[in-house]
C-alpha cells in the first residue's frame, strides 16, 4: 500500500471517529462504513499508530470531555452523555484512568 493511500485511509479512520464521537462507536460497524474488514481495521490502525482503535477512541472522548469541562458550564452527567456515557460512574472510571482525576476533581482543579 502506498504511503499516499495509508495516510487516506488513517484520515478516514479519524474523521468517522471525529465525527461519532458522541456515540458508541464499535470497530465493526466502523469497518463496515469504511468497506473493511474489522480484524484489518485493528491491525492497519494499531501498526500505523501504535494504539489500538478503542484506545484511540477513548483517548479523543477523554481529551473532548476534558474540552468541555475547562469551557463549558455543561453538568458531568451531560457531558458524559454528549459522549456516549449514559452511565455517570463508568464516564467518571474511565476519564480518572485517563486523567488520573475524576471530572469533578478536574473541573475543581482546573477551571478558571
Amino acid at each position: 500500500m502506498s504511503c499516499v493511500k495509508t495516510e487516506e485511509r488513517l484520515c478516514a479512520i479519524r474523521t468517522y471517529i471525529e465525527q461519532h464521537l458522541a456515540e458508541k462507536i464499535t470497530v465493526r460497524e466502523m469497518a463496515a462504513r469504511l468497506g473493511l474488514h474489522p480484524s484489518y481495521l485493528n491491525t492497519f490502525f494499531c501498526r500505523r499508530t501504535g494504539e489500538s482503535i478503542q484506545a484511540y477512541i477513548r483517548r479523543r472522548k477523554m481529551q473532548k470531555a476534558v474540552e468541555m469541562i475547562l469551557k463549558t458550564n455543561y453538568s458531568l452527567s451531560q457531558i458524559g452523555a454528549s459522549l456516549g456515557y449514559f452511565d455517570q460512574s463508568h464516564f467518571s472510571r474511565t476519564f480518572q484512568k485517563e486523567t488520573g482525576m475524576t471530572p469533578g476533581r478536574y473541573r475543581e482543579t482546573h477551571k478558571l
